[in-house]
């Protein structure tokens, strides 16, 4: 019997020693990143609305001078792009018709340099604006961010313009506004 016991004692702590912990451990730490595409717009003050209203008529025989122009908003956004070989582009589109005889015309300048990644390359040129039309206007957008705020991100620059021959369709009641969508989505 006690030597039953001691062989059972030997074994138990046999057993024993090799459960403990050694010199080192190790485990695993995962991690994954979600494809994310967000955009806004930024203003002044956090006002991202323009409104074009040409001078008033100070001269006899004078026109309205039509030729508006506004670049005080910018295009921010970040982007996680979903796989190694794709890339993200940003639409512009228009809802609602303009007056008859106003052009209304964007573009997106250059990147401010502000943020980090591939920020994408804006079109070459101007695009005009339709009612119920979507046009790329931004091209090549990778894993990215442009910063946040006014001076971040490209310029927008919006352009309104008006055919002379059509002068007779303006009165004093005009008001209107349009509605300026902006996506980003696969390329």
């Amino acid at each position: 019997m006690k030597k039953f016991a001691l062989t059972l004692g030997l074994a138990l702590v046999g057993t024993m020693a090799f459960a403990q912990d050694d010199l080192d451990d190790s485990h695993q730490i995962s991690f994954a990143i979600p494809a994310t595409s967000i955009l806004d717009i930024e203003g002044p003050g956090g006002n991202n609305g323009i409104n074009f209203t040409p001078e008033a008529i100070t001269e006899a025989g004078n026109a309205f001078d039509f030729n508006l122009s506004n670049s005080t908003l910018w295009l921010n956004y970040s982007n996680i792009k979903a796989s190694a070989e794709t890339t993200r582009k940003v639409t512009v589109g228009m809802t609602n018709d303009l007056p008859t005889g106003m052009t209304l015309t964007v573009a997106a300048g250059t990147d401010a340099g502000n943020g980090n990644g591939v920020k994408g390359t804006p079109n070459a040129s101007a695009i005009t604006l339709a009612n119920g039309s979507s046009s790329t206007i931004i091209t090549g957008i990778g894993s990215a961010y442009t910063g946040n705020g006014i001076n971040n991100g490209p310029q927008l620059t919006y352009n309104l313009s008006f055919d002379d021959a059509e002068f007779q369709t303006l009165s004093a009641d005009l008001n209107e506004s349009v509605t300026i969508t902006y996506t980003i989505a696969d390329e």
